[in-house]
């Protein structure tokens, strides 16, 4: 492999992994998984829940006109 597809093949892979652990760490974030102490058995729908106002808050942003270039 040459060293141009290389670089190109971890730009594509950097590209698909960047948004994943952007969201990992914004679930992470969440108080509510910070501190967690309830049952365990609970903690899966917890974490699907905490993921989708992630998503929704990530979806939100993305629908509001960039404003740092100002």
């Amino acid at each position: 492999m040459s060293r141009q597809a290389y670089e190109a093949a971890r730009k594509v892979q950097s590209s698909r992994r960047i948004p994943v652990e952007h969201a990992t760490a914004s679930i992470m974030s969440w108080r509510t998984l910070q501190r967690f102490a309830g049952r365990r058995d609970q903690l899966p729908q917890i974490i699907w829940a905490v993921a989708g106002l992630a998503s929704d808050r990530a979806a939100a942003r993305a629908d509001q006109p960039a404003n740092h270039l100002n």
